[in-house]
């Protein structure tokens, strides 16, 4: 099975869902074909810039605006990019364009915007919102990284 994840995390934090990236991919890495979709720019760390032993990265030089942008036109989407992809892992909020036969699944690290939406500003919680609303129609499934986060999806997100 040829499995694509979003690596943009991995390649801007060693902490956090970067950390989360990082070693989920060294794990997946053995146990399938691993396709890592990052791009990098010049503040990156050198040594993300390279993929766990068994894992094929495509890192471009270009901010992942632009590649993002390319997706939503439909003229270059992550999957596509990637060689193509059985499934395609989101590993973050940012969701990055997928075509429409590839099957996506993506992590919700929380959803404290939901339950909390004073934490961040009301142009964030919008925009997280609008996020996950595209997760739930895109995506076959959501993993999850601890029991309350799986009941905030079930409460919020039925």
């Amino acid at each position: 099975m040829r499995i694509g994840l979003d690596y943009r995390p991995a390649m801007m934090a060693t902490t956090g869902i970067g950390r989360y990236v990082g070693a989920l991919s060294g794990e997946l890495a053995g146990a399938c074909d691993l396709r890592l979709f990052g791009v990098f720019r010049k503040g990156n760390r050198p040594e993300v810039r390279h993929a766990p032993t068994g894992a094929h990265l495509l890192a471009w030089p270009i901010p992942s605006r632009v590649f993002d942008l390319a997706g939503r036109l439909g003229l270059y989407p992550a999957d596509r990019a990637l060689g193509g992809c059985d499934l395609f892992h989101h590993t973050n909020y940012w969701l990055a364009e997928v075509g429409r036969n590839t099957r996506q699944v993506i992590t919700l690290h929380d959803l404290a915007f939901f339950r909390d939406p004073t934490c961040h500003t009301r142009q964030a919680v919008e925009a997280l919102k609008r996020v996950v609303a595209s997760a739930v129609q895109r995506c076959a499934a959501f993993l999850v990284p601890s029991e309350a986060t799986a009941r905030d999806c079930e409460e919020f997100l039925g």
